[in-house]
């Protein structure tokens, strides 16, 4: 039995890799396969569940389940793993299961909307539409978070400017300090302080 954390919210190909582990722990009870693909490409990972020998699954009744229909909804798709896992699990164990899975199939596709959930779970934006551009609202011109060099973190830049609100804190230079009134040249350098992320629609030489 493989152990997970069934309380994490998990990316994308971390989802996957979880279904995929329980999958080859439960061969006789568990299939695992794509009923399809995003917009932006990603699979639909479904896990068909019934005791394989007590007949074929298409020709039991069926229970389908599904979570993580809007972007935020992660949740979901953590309480969609867990079931797979209790199921699978219990089978052999707990009566009531055994009986359920004896007779029929159960389908559980976690994650409705992977694209979505993949840009609430590793960007700052949680309303996010499913990653679907809307042609009616173009995204204005300015700063967009984003981690752009793909480290899993959107970390705080600092960019080295005379009129920045921002010092290097002389206890700890992990640290930044808000510039005061009172301080002068000599209690700097000072920054600016800004989120990790791209300028869209930038225009070469205007103020940042």
């Amino acid at each position: 039995m493989p152990e997970l954390d069934y309380g994490a919210y998990r990316t994308y190909e971390e989802l996957h890799d979880a279904m995929t582990r329980l999958a080859e722990a439960y061969p006789g009870l568990s299939k695992l396969y794509t009923i399809g693909r995003s917009l932006q490409g990603r699979e639909l990972w479904t896990m068909e569940i019934t005791n394989h020998e007590t007949g074929p699954a298409e020709e039991k009744p069926g229970l389908w389940i599904d979570g993580n229909t809007h972007s935020g909804e992660v949740t979901g798709s953590a309480v969609c793993l867990l079931t797979i896992g209790h199921l699978l699990e219990n089978h052999g164990e707990d009566d009531f299961i055994t009986e359920l899975l004896d007779n029929t199939t159960i389908y559980v596709l976690p994650r409705v909307n992977p694209d979505g959930a993949e840009i609430y779970l590793t960007q700052p934006y949680h309303r996010t539409g499913g990653g679907i551009p809307n042609p009616d609202f173009q995204d204005g011109e300015g700063h967009y978070e984003e981690d752009v060099d793909g480290d899993g973190a959107i970390v705080y830049m600092r960019i080295l400017d005379p009129a920045g609100d921002w010092k290097i804190s002389r206890k700890d230079p992990r640290l930044m300090l808000k510039r005061k009134p009172e301080d002068t040249e000599a209690d700097g350098p000072y920054y600016k302080v800004l989120r990790e992320g791209k300028f869209l629609k930038y225009k070469p030489g205007k103020e940042v």
